[in-house]
């Protein structure tokens, strides 16, 4: 089952996901984070998100990119949280070769990383009993520099085809 939990950043969709992943009465917890301590800021919500689920059972894994090559052992009847989308989205644009490439070529190559990014996430849901993916997405702004509008449309686009793929959305807005 894939959950995705969308909203502001500081709206609580981290502390939902986990209390949902807890409800879900699975044995087996397991937190996937995304996010690069590239930064103090960065550090902080890293340190704040690890408190955060402290005491609740999860293992953490910390991968940045390749999701979908995760050689971890999450047994069939566990939930995973995956915190989050647009730290992945980034991660893969620029520190994934093949990523990379395909993102910056064109707009069909914009499409064709939506399209694997979130067939990465659809593949990781479908072996394990609940996934909970949280995501945000960001206005555009005529101000944005191109790598900065790029993103926005990849966010956008990956949110897309996960929230059709997903089971139940919510909205923390």
């Amino acid at each position: 089952m894939l959950t995705l939990i969308t909203g502001k950043s500081g709206s609580g969709k981290s502390l939902l996901a986990e209390d949902l992943a807890v409800k879900t009465g699975c044995e087996k917890k397991y937190y996937i984070a995304t996010m690069k301590p590239a930064d103090n800021d960065a550090i902080e919500r890293i340190r704040k998100h690890r408190m955060q689920r402290e005491g609740k059972g999860f293992v953490t894994y910390e991968i940045e990119t390749g999701i979908d090559q995760v050689e971890v052992d999450m047994p069939e009847e566990s939930a995973v949280l995956l915190e989050c989308i647009p730290n992945l989205v980034g991660n893969e644009m620029h520190d994934s070769p093949v990523m990379s490439e395909l993102c910056h070529r064109d707009r069909k190559g914009e499409e064709e990383f939506a399209e694997m990014l979130a067939r990465q996430v659809v593949s990781l849901s479908n072996k394990v009993k609940h996934l909970l993916a949280v995501t945000s997405s960001y206005a555009k702004d005529e101000n944005d520099d191109e790598d900065t509008a790029m993103y926005k449309r990849l966010l956008d686009a990956v949110n897309a085809k996960l929230e059709a793929a997903a089971d139940e959305l919510i909205n923390k807005e």
